[in-house]
């Protein structure tokens, strides 16, 4: 007769379950809007149903702050350079990213301290990485949201000050600092250095008597 093997039981609690569960669930959803939205940007076309995908217009860029296309401006994101396309769909690739990373890292600090190891090495590991990933993304999208703006720049106003083609109104907005993932990194920070004194509290605890 084969014994069963008994898995090891979740140390965590329902209400930690479902918490975790959320915060994977959110991440996982902004992924996959941000990667539909940053594919749909580089093709410059809508998906459509049971019709041929339509171009997308130009007020759909995150980059543009008004696009109001004038009398026979026919002028749509897909008649924008492929470069051009794809700057512009990468700051919103890379902020998805960051944020399912810095889901998993939060669900692995979680799960060591509904382990009863708060101040443990692989937690205060995840906490560290956790802040790293935050900010080092947000500047990443910082950086690539300029270049975007600088290059949607150039192709609009190739000469003078006025668009190639007339507008009613259009304005590029300027690029776009996360600095919601920027406290969140620095409050993964804070906790880290609050959860390396818990851990020498701890150690020094131990030899007390």
């Amino acid at each position: 007769m084969i014994a069963l093997r008994k898995l090891p039981r979740d140390p965590r609690s329902a209400a930690t379950r479902r918490a975790t569960s959320f915060v994977v669930v959110v991440a996982a959803l902004a992924a996959a809007f941000g990667l539909i939205t940053a594919v749909g940007i580089v093709r410059g076309r809508m998906i459509g149903i049971g019709m041929p995908d339509p171009p997308l217009p130009m007020s759909y860029l995150p980059q543009i702050l008004a696009a109001d296309p004038g009398e026979g401006n026919t002028m749509t994101v897909v008649d924008l350079p492929a470069l051009v396309r794809v700057l512009c769909a990468l700051p919103g690739l890379v902020h998805a990213v960051t944020l399912v990373v810095a889901a998993l890292l939060l669900t692995r600090a979680l799960r060591e301290i509904a382990r009863g190891r708060t101040f443990g090495p692989i937690g205060r590991l995840a906490l560290a990485r956790l802040s790293l990933v935050l900010v080092l993304g947000s500047v990443l999208c910082f950086l690539l949201d300029a270049l975007a703006v600088w290059r949607l720049h150039v192709a609009m106003y190739p000469i003078t000050d006025q668009p190639p083609t007339r507008w009613d109104t259009f304005g590029i907005s300027l690029p776009t600092i996360p600095l919601l993932l920027i406290m969140l990194g620095v409050v993964a920070a804070a906790l880290l250095h609050a959860f390396k004194d818990g851990a020498d509290l701890e150690r020094d605890a131990e030899g007390v008597i």
